[in-house]
């Protein structure tokens, strides 16, 4: 009976052995695209184990030894019922932000409250996410600080514009800047343990 159960440890440890193996993960040639809006952009795919999972823009943000954030860029079929030839006609279009991770090989969207494709730009420090966002209507817009692994931003505050370029970060102690457009006052907030305190105004 003994000999029965040695077939089945091995199998259960080759079975562990490749549940905690690391993935493949890497970023591939650049490509210039055209936006539907009719903007260029350069994208490039994302590689995990050899084959295409999904498409990326701007420069990848590593977070630890095998998490990355990228922003993705994905291709919606804009061909009409009728057209001819039939088949897809692809158009490009931005999205927000996605975790790249190397040791489960998966890629996930990611959830950041009032992120705007379309005119919100993060600026990652850390596990951190600073940027400008707004209310879907566009009536209310924020400055907001957002952390891997937490579904509510740290920091959610009104801001007194309609946008602002990537806010800026700087260390000891970790701090960032926020820039309104227009010539508005820039605020800064000092983040650190999961929370931001209001720093200053100039």
């Amino acid at each position: 009976m003994r000999t029965l159960h040695r077939p089945i440890v091995v199998l259960l440890w080759v079975a562990a052995a490749m549940a905690t193996q690391s993935h493949v993960v890497a970023w591939g040639a650049w490509n210039s695209v055209t936006l539907a809006s009719g903007q260029q952009l350069k994208v490039r795919p994302i590689l995990v184990d050899g084959r295409i999972k999904e498409y990326s823009t701007g420069a990848a943000h590593q977070v630890t030894d095998n998490l990355w954030v990228a922003r993705r860029v994905f291709r919606l079929n804009n061909a009409l019922p009728d057209e001819s030839p039939k088949g897809p006609k692809w158009a490009w279009q931005l999205d927000g932000w996605m975790t790249v991770s190397s040791a489960s090989g998966r890629i996930s969207e990611l959830n950041m409250p009032e992120f705007n494709p379309l005119s919100s730009q993060a600026s990652w420090f850390q596990d951190y996410a600073a940027y400008c966002g707004a209310t879907e209507d566009a009536t209310v817009h924020y400055m907001v600080v957002f952390q891997l692994g937490k579904r509510k931003p740290i920091l959610k505050k009104e801001l007194y514009g309609q946008s602002c370029d990537a806010p800026k970060w700087q260390r000891e102690p970790s701090r960032v800047t926020f820039e309104p457009a227009g010539g508005g006052a820039s605020v800064s907030f000092v983040v650190h343990d999961g929370i931001a305190e209001l720093q200053s105004r100039q």
